[in-house]
């Protein structure tokens, strides 16, 4: 099966267990090498996906689940983005683009957090060559706020009507 963003296409084996995701857009920014980085660092938690490897403008990382949907949506899912978001601060990441689509859940009912091709250290400045969209539907007014972005993308879809 194959979806494609904006920025890419990701191709997903989920019998093989694994995604790669082929970048077409921004590649000179440097965001093949920023999300590998930061799932260098974060793969080992469990609530991201492991890299497995990167060639040119391609990315090999474990699949990590489906797009989180009402009907999918974990109870404790407040519980869940806290614990990412804590994960996060602890690495001292800011994704600074998240929203509903970068938003999988297992089938454990565990949610996970993936496109990292934005993220920078916390703290970083946002490099005036980026895109002036990144994240601008679930920021924060007038700043990047991993926190705030989870909790709004996660509440739209906690209001959701179920499908039957």
């Amino acid at each position: 099966m194959s979806l494609q963003s904006h920025t890419a296409r990701v191709y997903i084996d989920r019998t093989a267990g694994q995604v790669v995701k082929e970048v077409h857009r921004y590649t000179r920014l440097g965001v093949v090498q920023r999300e590998a980085s930061w799932l260098s660092r974060l793969g080992g938690y469990g609530c991201f996906p492991t890299l497995l490897g990167v060639q040119g403008n391609r990315i090999w990382m474990t699949y990590e689940g489906e797009p989180v949907a009402p009907e999918s949506l974990p109870g404790d899912w407040q519980s869940q983005a806290g614990t990412l978001i804590s994960i996060l601060a602890f690495e001292g990441c800011a994704h600074n683009d998240i929203k509903p689509g970068d938003i999988l859940v297992n089938a454990d009912g565990q949610l996970r957090l993936i496109d990292f091709q934005w993220a920078t250290e916390i703290g970083a400045p946002v490099p005036e060559e980026w895109p002036p969209g990144i994240g601008s539907g679930y920021r924060a007014p007038h700043a990047f706020d991993d926190a705030f972005s989870l909790n709004k993308a996660l509440s739209e879809v906690a209001t959701c009507p179920r499908q039957p």
